[in-house]
């Protein structure tokens, strides 16, 4: 197969793929826009010969995504092994795969993504809403659940647009379950004095405190570092969140600035930790260096 450049205005170029005839011995060509397949608003044209070469080496390996014969199965696979896995953390790249391999692939992979409708979408959300547990219980998935099914598949439709291997993002056309309002039920300060007293002799009763004293996430609390508690200036620092991924525990920064934040601290919450510093440098002692 063959390809040359185009120039398509002053800032853009276009890669024009020489394709196989047709059944009736017509010319066909594809089009890529250069600024589109790289995700910049213009191109240069170092940057086209550079796309050109990838495409065709792609072609010749047989990796290059084909519109009009690919499925959405073999398209999200691609997407996540070639777009998401550089752009997301791994835990959203681990949820990511789960709900692909467990629902969406099992359901409309077959579809070719250039047939792929809004009602082949509002379908398979009512389907999952009613019986769609992949666990073979019976009931349907929780709406936040197929929300996010909704915006995996939207994200990964916009990333096919740009790719042009879609002329437009079907997800777009299909409404997701809404939001519910629940109601936030909380411990009352009798409820949480009555806890803190029942538990006091616990080896994580300082854990407990923290938490309650802050309300901070949960990998947030078993990130922490003695060296992020500032116990005489009463606040702790949050620089870093434990996660559970499919490849064992990490450890990663927060998401964004405003989870990177100081959070003042009681004065009975520093004396529980305190305490429980002291208590895990007896037993560092009692068990010798």
């Amino acid at each position: 197969m063959r390809g040359h450049i185009r120039p398509r205005g002053k800032n853009n170029y276009s890669i024009v793929m020489d394709l196989e005839p047709g059944p009736n011995g017509e010319r066909r060509q594809k089009w890529i826009s250069v600024a589109k397949y790289l995700g910049l608003p213009k191109a240069t044209k170092k940057q086209a010969e550079i796309v050109l070469a990838e495409v065709l080496q792609k072609l010749r390996t047989q990796d290059f995504i084909q519109p009009e014969k690919v499925s959405l199965g073999e398209y999200l696979r691609y997407w996540l092994e070639n777009y998401a896995r550089q752009s997301v953390r791994q835990t959203t790249m681990d949820n990511y795969t789960s709900l692909i391999d467990k629902h969406i692939i099992p359901e409309l992979g077959h579809i070719q993504i250039a047939k792929l409708s809004p009602m082949h979408l509002q379908e398979f959300y009512n389907k999952k809403l009613q019986y769609g547990r992949a666990d073979g219980k019976p009931g349907g998935l929780a709406p936040k659940t197929v929300r996010e099914l909704h915006s995996l598949i939207h994200k990964a439709l916009d990333q096919a647009l740009k790719w042009q291997a879609v002329t437009k993002n079907v997800a777009r056309a299909v409404s997701p379950p809404r939001k519910e309002k629940k109601e936030i039920k909380h411990w009352t300060k009798d409820e949480v004095k009555e806890f803190l007293n029942s538990i006091e002799n616990e080896r994580l009763f300082a854990l407990y405190h923290l938490a309650l004293n802050t309300g901070m996430r949960r990998g947030e609390l078993l990130g922490l570092r003695w060296v992020d508690m500032r116990l005489n200036d009463g606040y702790v620092a949050v620089r870093q969140n434990l996660v559970k991924t499919n490849s064992g525990i990490l450890m990663q920064e927060p998401k964004t600035s405003n989870s990177r934040r100081n959070i003042s601290i009681s004065s009975n919450t520093v004396a529980a930790l305190k305490a429980h510093k002291k208590q895990q440098l007896q037993e560092k002692l009692a068990h010798g260096p």
